[in-house]
């Protein structure tokens, strides 16, 4: 019996009913290396990997890797090469492997109902129904992780300065995801998760280090700097509508610390700034200060932002002219003006600018 299954009826404590389940993974490793006078070294490995969270067929996985070094500071023209004697240690080194990944799955591939699903309330009980699962998936598999690693090891006088380089490539394939079309719902249930997406990770990692004994006193130290950067290869998404909404609203092939904003024109230095400027806060300026950003007026428009609906317009005086005339009275205290805008198609209204009681009023 299970705490989750019963009645909640004056029930104290809790269960999850997602960890209900027994998980079976088998495993094959194996290993061979090679070094040949600590100059050339190499490792070549595999895994054979089963997971009982697969259906028949798609259980076990091959993952192979290897890995090659060689130590260019034990060759003869540098060891016995006196200027370089302060050369430690150098070593070049480059790794490829693939390795499996279950985690993310959950018996996508048997077909049934989950309990608990939803609940139902009769009278004052409340009833744990089933829930339907997805359609099943037997074609699920491991989602595989190849990774590419290059680099370099470097000491310099028995450690006093040491650095380390590394270059690397983590292409991931198979990832889960749901197909993006959608399925009638007389059918029941949605969808199954299938190995579609794919991902990479990319970038490089320096390590600096410095190590000394002073009498009987050791100490270390070391800088480290990282970039790592993840793509989206491919993510399972709609089709766009047109090249504004691929470019806009789609993520493939397109990093994922991606971000949108306004591009930067400067900072306003002055109201008289701002009220020369396209308002931008949607608050008719109301909010900006000096020092605040300016936006990038990208089509050069320069219109004043009006409502698109036929009401009365009442907002503070806060606009957009090229009219010096026009604005020289506004800045001087000239009590009302008339103020012409132009709109789409052609068109154009008036205003009356009451620079006394600070506002604009006019029907679009």
């Amino acid at each position: 019996d299970e705490i989750f299954a019963g009645s909640e009826e004056e029930q104290i404590g809790n269960a999850d009913a997602g960890q209900i389940y027994r998980v079976t993974n088998m495993g094959l490793v194996g290993r061979v290396n090679y070094d040949y006078q600590s100059k050339y070294l190499a490792e070549v490995s595999f895994r054979y990997d089963g997971s009982s969270k697969f259906a028949k067929g798609h259980r076990w996985g091959f993952f192979p890797s290897a890995s090659v070094g060689y130590r260019i500071s034990e060759e003869s023209f540098i060891k016995e090469f006196a200027p370089l004697s302060f050369i430690t240690n150098w070593k070049l080194r480059a790794s490829y492997g693939a390795m499996g990944d279950d985690g993310s799955s959950s018996y996508q591939y048997l077909s049934g109902y989950d309990y608990p699903g939803a609940s139902y309330v009769f009278g004052d009980v409340v009833y744990k129904g089933l829930g339907f699962r997805g359609l099943p998936n037997e074609l699920i598999t491991w989602y595989k992780s190849k990774t590419l690693n290059v680099g370099t090891d470097l000491d310099l006088w028995n450690g006093m300065l040491s650095a380390q380089v590394d270059f690397f490539w983590r292409y991931r394939d198979g990832l889960l995801g749901k197909r993006s079309g959608e399925v009638p719902g007389t059918i029941g249930a949605e969808l199954p998760e299938e190995n579609l997406n794919q991902d990479l990770y990319k970038g490089f990692e320096i390590v600096l280090g410095h190590r000394n004994k002073i009498n009987d006193f050791n100490y270390s130290v070391s800088l480290n700097f990282a970039l790592t950067r993840r793509q989206n290869r491919h993510l399972e998404e709609g089709d766009a509508v047109n090249s504004y909404d691929r470019w806009r609203n789609k993520y493939s092939n397109r990093y994922s610390d991606m971000g949108w904003a306004y591009g930067s024109n400067g900072q306003f230095t002055s109201m008289e700034d701002i009220w020369r400027s396209p308002i931008q806060d949607g608050q008719g300026g109301a909010t900006q200060l000096p020092g605040d950003w300016k936006y990038e007026d990208w089509n050069g428009d320069e219109k004043f932002e009006m409502p698109s609906k036929n009401d009365n317009v009442v907002c503070k005086p806060r606009f957009y002219t090229t009219d010096k005339t026009l604005f020289d009275k506004f800045v001087n205290g000239e009590e009302k003006m008339t103020l012409k805008i132009e709109l789409a198609r052609n068109q154009s209204k008036t205003f009356l600018v009451d620079v006394k009681n600070k506002t604009i009023s006019g029907t679009i």
